[in-house]
Protein backbone atom coordinates (compact mmCIF):
# COMPACT_ATOMS: atom_id res chain seq x y z
CA UNK A 1 0.00 0.00 0.00
CA UNK A 2 1.50 3.60 -0.77
CA UNK A 3 1.88 6.54 1.29
CA UNK A 4 -0.51 8.97 0.02
CA UNK A 5 -0.16 13.17 1.21
CA UNK A 6 -3.03 14.67 2.49
CA UNK A 7 -3.91 17.47 -0.38
CA UNK A 8 -2.65 20.20 1.72
CA UNK A 9 0.44 18.98 2.25
CA UNK A 10 0.85 17.99 -1.33
CA UNK A 11 0.18 21.62 -2.39
CA UNK A 12 2.53 22.96 0.15
CA UNK A 13 5.13 20.81 -1.57
CA UNK A 14 4.28 21.51 -5.24
CA UNK A 15 4.26 25.34 -4.27
CA UNK A 16 8.32 24.62 -3.03
CA UNK A 17 9.44 23.25 -5.76
CA UNK A 18 7.38 25.21 -8.35
CA UNK A 19 9.17 28.66 -6.86
CA UNK A 20 12.83 26.75 -6.35
CA UNK A 21 14.47 29.85 -6.66
CA UNK A 22 12.83 32.42 -4.48
CA UNK A 23 13.72 29.69 -1.18
CA UNK A 24 16.91 29.91 -2.71
CA UNK A 25 17.39 33.77 -2.22
CA UNK A 26 15.04 33.79 0.64
CA UNK A 27 17.74 31.00 2.18
CA UNK A 28 20.29 33.67 1.29
CA UNK A 29 18.98 36.88 2.26
CA UNK A 30 18.20 35.35 5.61
CA UNK A 31 21.91 34.65 6.10
CA UNK A 32 23.07 37.68 4.74
CA UNK A 33 20.62 39.57 7.35
CA UNK A 34 21.96 37.27 9.99
CA UNK A 35 25.66 38.39 9.17
CA UNK A 36 25.11 41.86 9.15
CA UNK A 37 22.84 42.12 12.48
CA UNK A 38 25.24 40.25 14.17
CA UNK A 39 28.25 42.65 13.18
CA UNK A 40 26.46 45.86 12.67
CA UNK A 41 24.28 46.13 15.94
CA UNK A 42 26.98 45.32 18.74
CA UNK A 43 29.02 48.00 16.69
CA UNK A 44 26.18 50.68 16.90
CA UNK A 45 25.56 49.40 20.68
CA UNK A 46 29.23 50.12 21.25
CA UNK A 47 29.66 53.41 19.65
CA UNK A 48 26.92 54.83 21.92
CA UNK A 49 27.96 57.09 25.07
CA UNK A 50 27.66 55.29 28.42
CA UNK A 51 25.41 58.18 29.58
CA UNK A 52 23.10 58.15 25.90
CA UNK A 53 19.87 56.93 27.74
CA UNK A 54 20.27 59.60 30.39
CA UNK A 55 20.99 62.30 27.62
CA UNK A 56 17.97 61.77 26.21
CA UNK A 57 15.90 61.83 29.06
CA UNK A 58 16.99 65.22 29.62
CA UNK A 59 16.80 66.66 26.15
CA UNK A 60 13.43 64.95 26.73
CA UNK A 61 12.62 66.91 30.00
CA UNK A 62 13.88 69.60 28.37
CA UNK A 63 11.91 69.77 25.36
CA UNK A 64 14.76 70.56 23.13
CA UNK A 65 17.76 69.19 21.46
CA UNK A 66 21.17 70.93 20.81
CA UNK A 67 22.16 68.94 17.72
CA UNK A 68 21.93 70.27 14.27
CA UNK A 69 22.68 67.81 11.49
CA UNK A 70 22.27 67.53 8.26
CA UNK A 71 19.99 66.50 5.99
CA UNK A 72 22.47 63.70 4.47
CA UNK A 73 22.60 62.56 8.21
CA UNK A 74 19.45 62.37 8.22
CA UNK A 75 18.58 60.72 5.43
CA UNK A 76 21.43 58.07 6.33
CA UNK A 77 20.50 57.64 9.82
CA UNK A 78 16.86 56.90 8.93
CA UNK A 79 17.65 54.40 6.07
CA UNK A 80 20.09 52.39 7.99
CA UNK A 81 17.29 52.43 10.81
CA UNK A 82 14.60 51.30 8.63
CA UNK A 83 17.06 48.19 7.13
CA UNK A 84 17.85 47.29 10.85
CA UNK A 85 13.89 47.43 11.75
CA UNK A 86 13.47 45.52 8.63
CA UNK A 87 16.36 42.88 9.43
CA UNK A 88 14.95 42.76 12.92
CA UNK A 89 11.27 41.67 11.83
CA UNK A 90 12.81 38.97 9.25
CA UNK A 91 15.45 38.01 12.52
CA UNK A 92 12.19 37.36 14.76
CA UNK A 93 11.71 33.75 12.19
CA UNK A 94 14.52 33.32 11.10
CA UNK A 95 17.81 32.73 13.89
CA UNK A 96 19.29 35.61 14.92
CA UNK A 97 18.95 39.13 17.48
CA UNK A 98 15.55 39.83 16.25
CA UNK A 99 14.30 42.07 18.83
CA UNK A 100 17.69 43.54 19.68
CA UNK A 101 18.02 44.85 16.09
CA UNK A 102 14.91 45.90 15.56
CA UNK A 103 15.52 48.23 19.00
CA UNK A 104 18.81 49.59 17.56
CA UNK A 105 16.60 50.11 14.27
CA UNK A 106 14.20 52.61 16.47
CA UNK A 107 17.40 54.31 17.95
CA UNK A 108 18.69 55.48 14.74
CA UNK A 109 14.67 56.11 13.11
CA UNK A 110 13.48 59.51 13.29
CA UNK A 111 9.61 59.71 14.25
CA UNK A 112 7.36 61.51 16.89
CA UNK A 113 7.61 59.77 20.08
CA UNK A 114 10.53 58.03 19.49
CA UNK A 115 12.47 59.20 22.75
CA UNK A 116 9.61 58.07 24.87
CA UNK A 117 9.29 54.69 23.00
CA UNK A 118 13.12 54.31 23.88
CA UNK A 119 13.24 55.56 26.75
CA UNK A 120 10.10 53.14 28.07
CA UNK A 121 11.91 50.01 26.67
CA UNK A 122 15.56 50.34 28.10
CA UNK A 123 14.42 50.84 31.41
CA UNK A 124 12.95 47.07 30.98
CA UNK A 125 15.88 45.10 32.83
CA UNK A 126 16.40 42.54 30.15
CA UNK A 127 16.65 44.88 27.12
CA UNK A 128 19.17 47.10 29.30
CA UNK A 129 21.08 43.82 30.28
CA UNK A 130 21.06 42.72 27.09
CA UNK A 131 22.69 45.91 25.60
CA UNK A 132 25.22 46.52 28.23
CA UNK A 133 26.43 42.30 27.41
CA UNK A 134 27.41 43.47 23.69
CA UNK A 135 28.96 46.49 25.48
CA UNK A 136 30.60 44.31 27.99
CA UNK A 137 32.19 42.23 25.23
CA UNK A 138 32.93 45.13 22.80
CA UNK A 139 35.44 46.60 26.09
CA UNK A 140 33.25 49.44 27.11
CA UNK A 141 31.25 50.69 29.93
CA UNK A 142 28.00 49.35 31.56
CA UNK A 143 25.38 52.28 30.23
CA UNK A 144 24.00 54.66 32.85
CA UNK A 145 20.22 53.68 33.83
CA UNK A 146 17.79 57.02 32.73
Amino acid sequence: MAFVLPTAVQSVLDFVVENQAFFWWLGIGTMVCSVVGILLVPWVVGGLSEDYFVAKAKVLDDGRSTRDRSIVLILARNVAGLVLLSMGIVMLFVPGQGLLTMFVGLLLLSFPGKQRLVLTLVRRPAILGALNWMRRYRGKVKFKQP
